[in-house]
């Protein structure tokens, strides 16, 4: 028996208190037990008959029951839905942790190798798959050479913004592990240093450079203890978000040619250690002697940086190097390749050098 146009109002009502009440019962649902809980709903409502017109109109009660009937099966239907896809995203989410923890252990056991692990420092997603297809173990970013190619001057001139997108495409080209240099973090804030640092985590990243030297009209080192402090206050975040991260400590002692630059280093090692660095990088230290000093005094890898005079790769690992990045020489070297083929092809009035 259908119900005419009279109990047209009485149908909406009807409609309205069921709604309401799977509502009610969608929110309590926990994921657990949600076919009994959409169940429980259905007979609670037709014990209770809250709207007493029912006892004196079946077609009212009739329409109402099949309505308790549709809803609780809908609501059965789609909180056993939720919680199929709840438990799936779940158990990716705990696959992707498990293998970004596979990653960083991947790569810090590259830092432990006999033969130091060369590092290739790259800048797009380009010189990314270029490093990849010759080889190398692990890739880098270098903050300056990232900076140049998007037009802005080393020292954090370019946007954490900008560099996040960089470092997506980059790593959206390559399985190899990758450390990003931050500079000093792009913030002086430790928490905020913590933030940028998982979110390049949530792209893949493995490794991050940090440098206790900051740029203003020059380059300073920062105070020691200050940094340290810095580091151990990012550390401490990190954990906290489970962000499992290798922080490798720029020490700028050498770069910026202090006369006691190996004791300074050796000081702000032992400090950095403690305050969680995992490894130590000191760019423009060359002598074998330095070398050989802050390796046998200093636990963490040894990471030094191309240089004219630095020793072949097999003498590096003799003094106990673990790490050898490029900087920014690579990017440096195919650009003057580029404006040597370029100034070629204007005076010789031909396209010969694109070619040679």
């Amino acid at each position: 028996m259908s119900a005419g146009p009279d109990k047209q109002p009485l149908c909406q009502l009807l409609l309205q208190q069921a709604h309401l009440l799977a509502d009610r019962r969608l929110r309590d649902a926990q994921f657990s037990g949600c076919q009994t809980v959409a169940l429980m709903s259905c007979r609670t409502l037709k014990r209770h008959k809250q709207i007493h017109i029912f006892k004196h109109d079946r077609d009212a009660s009739e329409l109402l029951e099949s309505l308790i009937i549709s809803s609780a099966y809908n609501t059965s239907r789609f909180l056993s839905l939720v919680f199929y896809f709840s438990q799936t995203h779940y158990v990716a989410n705990k696959n992707k942790h498990l293998e970004k923890r596979d990653d960083m252990q991947h790569f810090t056991q590259l830092h432990q190798q006999t033969t130091p692990l060369l590092l290739a420092n790259v800048w797009d997603a380009a010189s990314a798959k270029a490093a990849q297809h010759a080889g190398y173990q692990a890739i880098g970013t270098s903050s300056a050479a990232v900076a140049s190619v998007l037009g802005y001057e080393d020292g954090e001139q370019l946007p954490f913004d900008e560099l996040h997108f960089m470092v997506s495409r980059i790593a959206s080209v390559t399985s190899l592990p990758l450390s990003v240099d931050i500079e000093a973090g792009y913030s002086r804030d430790p928490q905020q240093i913590a933030k940028h640092i998982q979110q390049l985590a949530q792209l893949g990243v493995v490794g991050v450079n940090l440098e206790d030297s900051l740029v203003g009209s020059t380059r300073t080192l920062t105070h020691a203890g200050e940094f340290a402090e810095c580091l151990a206050s990012v550390r401490g975040h990190l954990i906290a978000q489970q962000t499992d991260i290798f922080i490798n400590v720029r020490c700028d002692a050498f770069l910026l040619g202090l006369e006691n630059a190996r004791e300074e280093a050796l000081h702000r090692a032992q400090q950095y250690q403690q305050a969680g660095a995992d490894g130590l990088f000191l760019p423009c230290i060359v002598k074998p002697a330095d070398i050989q000093a802050i390796t046998h005094a200093c636990a963490l890898p040894l990471n030094v940086m191309a240089m004219p005079d630095l020793p072949d790769i097999d003498i590096l690992a003799g003094l106990g190097v673990k790490r050898i990045s490029m900087g920014n020489f690579a990017f440096e070297g195919m650009h003057t390749h580029l404006n040597t083929a370029l100034e070629q092809i204007r005076s010789q009035g031909n396209c010969a050098p694109l070619f040679s």
